[in-house]
């Protein structure tokens, strides 16, 4: 079961990536993340009237403050009946989704809207500067926020899109 399991993590993960290959809208310049030394909080230059990237944000701001309610509070829904709570949450991150755990920057490098959700592939350097690939997925709420729906590492085969 866990094979299968895993496989079709692998063929999610790929056709995510074949997908976004394929997008043609490349990030603006100013979305994109400074370096910021591990101590300080992370500088992100994201413009203030894109929802979606703030969204991001400041989900990343919070993972890398150790805040764990601030990033829970920005899942969707079906991710809050999944872990039931913020701790739950932040240790699945920890553990499995390292490279957004230990993040120290990140940029936008292509963006495409499929059926209403916002798809982004982002790519993030962790504080040993080693590079990863993360999609993200985010859908608007009746409220009109925009909360992360999904994510997932590329090229990591031990984590598992969420």
């Amino acid at each position: 079961m866990k094979r299968k399991q895993k496989q079709g993590s692998i063929i999610l993960t790929a056709f995510l990536a074949f997908g976004l290959a394929f997008l043609a809208v490349p990030a603006r310049a100013d979305q994109s993340a400074s370096t910021a030394a591990p101590a300080q909080k992370i500088q992100v230059a994201a413009d203030p009237a894109d929802p979606v990237i703030d969204t991001i944000r400041r989900q990343l701001d919070a993972i890398h403050a150790r805040n764990s309610e601030a990033a829970f509070s920005l899942m969707s829904p079906r991710y809050h009946e999944k872990f039931r709570n913020a701790e739950r949450f932040m240790v699945q991150i920890r553990f499995v989704y390292e490279p957004i755990y230990n993040h120290e920057n990140f940029k936008v490098t292509s963006r495409q809207n499929v059926s209403g959700a916002e798809i982004l592939k982002l790519e993030m350097k962790d504080h040993y500067g080693d590079p990863a690939q993360v999609i993200y997925g985010l859908r608007q709420q009746q409220d009109g926020r925009w909360l992360i729906d999904s994510f997932t590492v590329l090229g990591d085969d031990s984590a598992q899109p969420i």
